[in-house]
């Protein structure tokens, strides 16, 4: 398995959607299926929680594609779900031993349908494991496919499932993937009955992020499910969800809307692919998932089965040899020593002798060559590092480091998109306004002193409002927004600003945008981001300060003055996380960007604090009012 591994649910089944008409695709439609995916990259597809039709594993061996399927789950365990477990399980393997494209097959997923916590549950899995080994030399077989809190007990991979929002925290899924690398216990059970080999090759099984798919009209019939009663999962209303919440002033429509989270997706994707590949233990991933599923839209096909805009880059970037540039700092002030680690992931025969890496930022004189040197095949490993100075601009600017390994004249491996990096001029305010801080926490001392060392003063008592830059929404922050004072409040923590209209962190009901994807977006053509304004939906720009909470409970119709916000899914869940309004007879801007930490360290986030400082001092007039 050398690392192009994905993930196959099934759209429909007769059996669960009883009011549609299953017709059983034909052989060459399944063909053109195996063809799609081996474009995009794969060399394998994993069919979850389901056995696929004999046709579907007769394309896959014409095609040429590996299979993973397993047993469909059961609610719980009891003796006839065991016995029936297992006769499908014969069944499968009576109808199918004979098909080369079959190497993996699972007895359970995520536990479903056991409780690992029991002593009885586990040894039974231990038990079926052993079993499905004697059927089945030539296959592996997997145990179960864990997740979260649930384990392994005995199996021939070492496989988990991890969703991360990228690129809002990039840095946890690479400690998951360096944790995972090393082969730690937490991969088995803790109660000391687990059966590891010590060799099982080690992969990330489900990962990924949504991509919101164009939409037909009528809209489908699959529109109106949702997940389990989840709102956040439901299709149905969303472009009215898009005119309510007037994101028809970001995106022309909806359409352009779901092409930039389909971007967005392919940039989450290749961060993720790179880490993996940059660790030789890593033997394998599958990305949740080849098709949008019903309200599931992390295909890297939607469910008419089109490729998402991303799919010719993504195909260029799943191939055997794999140059990847790994940079954890992406913003740089002119003449800052920028630096990017390389790693090379090589699965092919080709001969690399006198291989070198060629690289460039666009837009730039900047270039040069390294050397490859030996990478044993089936392994990676990091083989140089470029450094260069920033350069000198003008303006902030986005400029993307291309790589490339040439080898006797002929491209082995080329980044298709390249790595953005992010450079700024260096700047000091020279007369910026005056401002105050509120900080009974202690949270913004750090911020205080980097202020001051940038110009800004203390009001010396003459001005009639200074700017307030506060760490809670508390009396003193109301006596001096109802005087007429202009506020900043800097918030990562729960407060309540009035009924129903609160700062919550984001680990509060799934608004991390783990599970359900989210998608933080900037007004970039307002301030006070017209200078820092990448793109609608932000990216690696941002990562430095993403925010640890958000604002909701603005309603609808003033969302014209949510000036940076996030969205999950299917436009559900609009919250804030720069929002200006009214307060009595003062002017109150929310933000939930982690700038505290950030400002002076970080040019993003001194670009977005000193534009924020301001703009709070200018003549903006907000239309929500904030009731006391």
């Amino acid at each position: 398995m050398n690392g192009n591994v994905i993930y196959l649910r099934a759209a429909l089944d007769q059996d669960f959607y009883p009011d549609t008409v299953y017709t059983p695709p034909s052989l060459d439609y399944l063909r053109d299926e195996m063809r799609k995916a081996k474009a995009l990259g794969l060399n394998m597809l994993r069919c979850h929680i389901k056995v696929p039709d004999p046709r579907y594993l007769e394309a896959a061996d014409e095609i040429g594609v590996l299979i993973w399927y397993e047993i469909p789950n059961w609610d719980k365990l009891t003796p006839d779900s065991e016995s029936r477990g297992m006769a499908t399980l014969k069944g499968m393997i009576g109808r199918d031993w004979n098909h080369p494209s079959i190497v993996i097959v699972s007895i359970i997923n995520e536990s479903w349908g056991t409780n690992l916590k029991e002593v009885a549950e586990r040894s039974w899995l231990k038990s079926a494991y052993q079993q499905a080994k004697t059927m089945v030399p030539g296959w592996l077989v997997e145990d179960n496919s864990a997740c979260c809190d649930n384990f392994h007990v005995a199996g021939d991979l070492a496989d988990f499932h991890h969703y991360v929002a990228i690129p809002d925290y990039p840095a946890n899924f690479d400690r998951l993937i360096a944790d995972q690398a090393a082969r730690p216990g937490w991969l088995y059970s803790p109660y000391g009955d687990a059966a590891p080999k010590g060799d099982e090759p080690l992969m990330l099984s489900e990962f990924g992020k949504w991509g919101l798919p164009r939409l037909h009209d009528p809209p489908p019939w699959w529109f109106s499910r949702d997940f389990g009663g989840r709102e956040i999962t439901l299709p149905e209303g969303v472009e009215k969800r898009f005119h309510d919440y007037h994101y028809q002033s970001l995106f022309p429509n909806f359409n352009a809307l779901a092409d930039a989270t389909q971007w967005h997706e392919y940039q989450s994707l290749k961060y993720e692919i790179e880490s993996l590949r940059s660790h030789t233990e890593m033997q394998g991933y599958v990305i949740t998932e080849f098709t949008d599923i019903n309200w599931e839209s992390n295909g890297l096909l939607d469910m008419w089965r089109n490729a998402k805009v991303f799919g010719d880059a993504l195909g260029k970037l799943q191939q055997d040899d794999l140059v990847m540039a790994r940079a954890e700092q992406r913003n740089y002030t002119t003449g800052e020593k920028a630096h990017a680690e390389i790693y090379f992931s090589h699965y092919s025969d080709e001969p690399l002798a006198g291989a070198t890496i060629a690289w460039e930022l666009e837009g730039t004189a900047l270039r040069g060559t390294l050397a490859l040197p030996a990478v044993p095949v089936g392994s990676s490993a990091k083989v140089g590092a470029i450094e260069f100075v920033a350069p000198s601009v003008t303006a902030p600017t986005r400029s993307n480091l291309k790589i490339r390994v040439v080898a006797g004249g002929k491209i082995i491996s080329e980044d298709p998109t390249g790595t953005s990096f992010f450079f700024f001029p260096p700047r000091k305010p020279e007369l910026p306004p005056t401002v105050a801080f509120h900080d009974p926490g202690g949270r913004l001392r750090r911020l205080v002193n980097e202020m001051r060392a940038r110009n800004y003063q203390a009001p010396s008592g003459s001005e009639a409002f200074s700017v307030l830059i506060a760490s809670a929404f508390d009396d003193t922050v109301k006596q001096t927004l109802a005087k007429g004072g202009r506020v900043i409040l800097l918030a990562n923590d729960k407060q309540t600003l009035a009924p129903g209209i609160e700062v919550v962190p984001r680990s509060t009901d799934n608004l991390d945008g783990n599970w359900i994807s989210s998608f933080l977006w900037v007004h970039k053509d307002r301030e006070p981001f017209k200078q820092i304004g990448f793109d609608t939906l932000a990216g690696f720009e941002t990562q430095a300060v993403t925010p640890a909470a958000i604002l909701r409970g603005v309603p609808p119709e003033d969302f014209d003055d949510v000036l940076s916000g996030i969205f999950y899914g299917w436009i559900h869940s609009n919250v804030g996380t720069l929002v200006q309004a009214n307060y009595g007879k003062g002017k109150l801007l929310i933000c939930t960007f982690s700038l505290a930490t950030t400002y002076a360290s970080d040019p993003y986030a001194t670009y977005l604090l000193d534009a924020l400082v301001t703009y709070a001092d200018s003549d903006f007039t907000p239309r929500w009012q904030i009731p006391i």
